[in-house]
């Protein structure tokens, strides 16, 4: 199966269940699949999350990613 690469925004969608978070799901759940992330997209997750919560949720997002 092919690798995917995610963007930040695919990413946030999933963290705040907006639509397409589902597809996200999926590949996230599927072992079969590579999935990556560029730290950059990570930073911007990171700030979105902090933006809208405390630095403990903000984190504890990019580690349930992880």
């Amino acid at each position: 199966m092919n690798p995917y690469i995610f963007d930040a925004c695919a990413l946030i969608a999933l963290a705040d269940d907006e639509e397409g978070a589902d597809i996200l799901e999926n590949y996230l759940a599927d072992e079969g699949c590579e999935c990556y992330v560029h730290a950059l997209n990570f930073c911007e997750v990171y700030y979105h999350a902090r933006r809208k919560g405390t630095e403990t949720q903000a984190k504890e997002l990019i580690e349930e990613f992880l």
